[in-house]
């Protein structure tokens, strides 16, 4: 019997390294042309356990991250049979993660929002701020999520009166009277300030189809400001039409205002002509002879549209 006719090897550049030329003639892999044993006897003659012992020992050990599982490798303490690399040597026997290895639970793990719920009912909380503290506090199992709306929003989740048992329905879901309807009632009540409309709103006095929040609820809905809600006629600040600049600075010149110095008013720092001047526009202003169309803060109004000084509004 003839000796085996090895190929030739083939030319090469520089490093480059030489591979047996059997492609196509039973060539199955380096470890087969070096006769290296497979991974599985590897392990068996290794020294190392089985996979299903190994993990069986690794999960005894009480680790539950991989960078538990390396620093027990580095101290020492681990036993010659088992691998500190068991992902490599037990990629194709069964290894499923370091998770799986360590036996250790999974991160997030839920009670179903039934069981969670029930148990929130129990805390007596009212509201989501009392929520958000009590989460902060410590005292919340780890089996109930903090943020229940994200991880039951497909499972049973409702809203967050449902959740605490509160019975409180949102807004967005409650059935308030048209705008018009609803402030023809709030005229009948003789309401004349915010103050007032907030008091009333939060008493037990106000009907369901009310809301508390108007300005909220009918804000594309016909919502025209406080004053037309209330029946007031008052007009909200930035809503105003004002007279142009030089208009209304002429009237308020007409008016000649007259400067009288008092001590009182009198701030470290400031001018005291400028301050009396201030001065005798704020009396001006509260004495109700202002006209609606004249600001009281002629500096902010006009302030990219003639506005000098005091003096200058005045005529002083």
């Amino acid at each position: 019997m003839g000796s085996p006719v090895i190929a030739e090897a083939p030319k090469t550049q520089g490093e480059q390294p030489w591979k047996p030329q059997y492609r196509d003639q039973g060539w199955a892999g380096m470890r087969d042309w070096l006769g290296t044993p497979l991974r599985h006897r590897l392990v068996k003659d290794s020294g190392f356990l089985s996979f299903e012992d190994a993990r069986t020992f690794a999960r005894s050990l009480g680790l539950t991250s991989g960078k538990e599982w390396e620093a027990y490798c580095r101290s020492g303490a681990r036993p010659r049979d088992i691998p500190g690399s068991p992902d490599s040597l037990y990629r194709d026997q069964g290894w499923a993660g370091i998770k799986d290895w360590l036996g250790a639970p999974p991160r997030y793990r839920f009670r179903t929002f039934e069981d969670a719920r029930s148990y929130v009912w129990t805390l007596g909380i009212k509201s989501q701020a009392e929520w958000s503290k009590y989460c902060k506090s410590g005292g919340r199992p780890s089996d109930i999520p903090a943020t229940p709306r994200g991880v039951y929003r497909h499972r049973g989740w409702a809203d967050w009166g449902d959740w605490l048992g509160t019975g409180y329905v949102s807004v967005s879901k409650q059935n308030f009277w048209s705008y018009e309807d609803a402030k023809d009632f709030v005229w009948t009540l003789g309401i004349k300030t915010t103050r007032e409309w907030l008091r009333y709103a939060k008493s037990a006095k106000r009907p369901a189809y009310i809301p508390i929040s108007p300005h909220m609820v009918y804000k594309d809905k016909g919502w025209a400001g406080v004053g037309d809600w209330l029946g007031t006629g008052i007009i909200a600040h930035q809503n105003r039409e004002w007279a142009p600049f030089k208009e209304a600075r002429a009237f308020v010149r007409s008016l000649n205002l007259t400067v009288g110095w008092r001590e009182s008013h009198y701030r470290p720092g400031c001018s005291r002509r400028g301050i009396n001047l201030i001065v005798v526009w704020r009396e001006y202003c509260k004495s109700g002879e202002r006209p609606v169309n004249i600001p009281t803060d002629p500096a902010r109004i006009y302030r990219d549209k003639g506005w000098a000084d005091m003096r200058d509004w005045l005529g002083k």
